[in-house]
């Protein structure tokens, strides 16, 4: 019988003079379903505290009218799904001690868990208790969809699995925490999953403009970064300690916080046309290189006469900084477009046809050979410098600084350093000093803007400081 409720989720149970935990399960209790359980006695699950790992082995389960309870060694705690009602903020000493458990788990060469929130119980003294991966596939396949959708389905992508898999659930946890709210809002899984498979997500600051810019980019980069390409669980331990030691907000004024939800809001809908782009691309790749040979044919048409036919720039609206930060960042994508629509119309940017010119070998490379020549810096350095493939190398931009130097109402100088990534065959003479044959050069460049109509464009990059490190 239940003798008492401890938290949500969670009862103490008396059966046979002993003592057991119970976690509701929220799958129904009748005949078929509670058949499902019968032979999962003594399936193992595991308390991690400290860097043990002690077995909790399931004792049956407990029916009443209405749910059905797992039993197992009688523990006090909170489940994951209790601890993600706390203040924002308040749960990331948790997230912390969840993603340390998880690497104990896998430095042990323990099977990865399953995620559903109601299956992970913080324990009083500090440690973690995952339930069976059996019965936590049960839970998930029997469960209502309104329960999926709110205790396992945002927080595991479908297309991942293993140390990748956990890696974006920490991502997605630590966004909720941050925001009160999921990074994708979704009413069934389809289009969950859609949503998920796009990487198209707005930054944390569109609900909480007081976090750290570094905290919001590094989460907003995994979730969504390609799924081939996710940190590992150390990186996510180095994280949290890190975070918790600098502190995870920052001060701002009414007037600033306005602004940083402002331009939030600009920057996913940035993304989302971006994606809209791309998914064109992707579906038509065919039809493009003929129009591409055309467009070569005929390229003494200015570009002018193309942008007043669009009549409209991605770029519109946004802050001078923005307009830089996306301007480099198109070089990481390959963005060539991004990068046009950030210049003025006449003004010639050299390496503009040097991303066309990788941007069409990274696909064919990608048809024929099924892997993406170059890498984003950023991704490479989320993974802790994992080796990149065989015929792989970096390019694109990392450690990448904006300072304004001044601005008016219709012009703005701001000076911009980084670290340019690129491989040794277009740049030539230069000695490799990154893996597999990438070169780097830091880089300092002085970008005047002006503005037209609604948006910041650059007319003009100077560059002040190329050297090759």
């Amino acid at each position: 019988m239940i003798l008492n409720t401890l938290a949500d989720s969670l009862v103490k149970i008396g059966r046979d003079n002993t003592i057991y935990l119970g976690i509701k399960t929220g799958v129904s209790a009748d005949a078929f379903t509670a058949s499902q359980f019968v032979f999962l006695r003594n399936q193992r699950g595991w308390i991690v505290n400290g860097e043990r790992c002690v077995e909790w082995k399931q004792e049956g389960y407990y029916e009443d009218d209405k749910n059905i309870y797992i039993l197992g060694p009688y523990v006090e705690g909170i489940t994951l799904a209790e601890m993600l009602q706390y203040e924002r903020g308040a749960a990331f000493p948790y997230l912390s001690r969840l993603c340390r458990a998880l690497v104990v788990l896998q430095e042990n060469q323990h099977e990865p868990p399953l995620i559903h929130t109601r299956t992970i119980i913080f324990i009083k003294n500090g440690g973690v208790l995952f339930l069976p991966s059996s019965s936590v596939r049960i839970i998930n396949d029997y469960q209502s969809p309104a329960d999926r959708m709110q205790f396992s389905e945002p927080f595991n992508h479908p297309e991942l699995e293993g140390s990748p898999a956990l890696s974006f659930t920490l991502a997605t946890l630590c966004y909720l925490t941050l925001t009160d709210h999921l990074p994708w809002d979704a009413e069934d899984t389809e289009t969950l999953h859609s949503l998920m498979h796009s990487g198209v997500v707005g930054d944390i600051h569109m609900y909480s403009p007081e976090v750290r810019p570094d905290i919001n980019q590094e989460i907003i980069s995994i979730l969504s970064r390609r799924k081939y390409n996710m940190p590992p669980l150390q990186y996510w331990k180095r994280s949290f300690i890190r975070w918790l030691h600098e502190g995870i907000h920052r001060p701002l004024n009414h007037e600033n916080r306005q602004e940083s939800i402002y331009r939030a809001r600009l920057i996913l809908e940035q993304r989302k046309k971006n994606y809209r782009r791309r998914l064109l691309m992707r579906n038509n790749w065919g039809r493009i290189v003929g129009i591409l040979v055309f467009v070569t044919l005929i390229a003494t048409i200015p570009s002018a006469i193309i942008r007043y036919a669009v009549n409209t720039r991605e770029i519109s609206g946004l802050p001078p900084n923005e307009v830089i930060r996306l301007f480099y960042g198109g070089f990481n994508e390959l963005d060539s477009a991004i990068i046009q629509d950030s210049l003025a119309e006449g003004y010639q940017f050299t390496e503009l046809d040097e991303v066309h010119k990788l941007y069409v070998t990274s696909r064919l490379r990608m048809a024929f050979e099924f892997q993406f020549p170059f890498v984003n810096p950023l991704d490479w350095q989320a993974t802790g410098g994992a080796p990149l493939g065989k015929r792989q190398s970096l390019y694109g931009v990392d450690m990448l600084t904006i300072r304004s130097l001044e601005q008016s109402e219709r012009s703005a100088r701001y000076m911009v350093t980084y670290r340019k990534w690129g491989p040794t065959s277009i740049y030539q003479g230069y000695r490799p000093n990154g893996p597999n044959n990438s070169v780097a050069f830091m880089r300092r460049d002085l970008i005047a803007l002006r503005k037209e109509k609604n948006s910041w464009i650059i007319y003009h990059v100077e560059r002040l400081v190329n050297s090759h490190l």
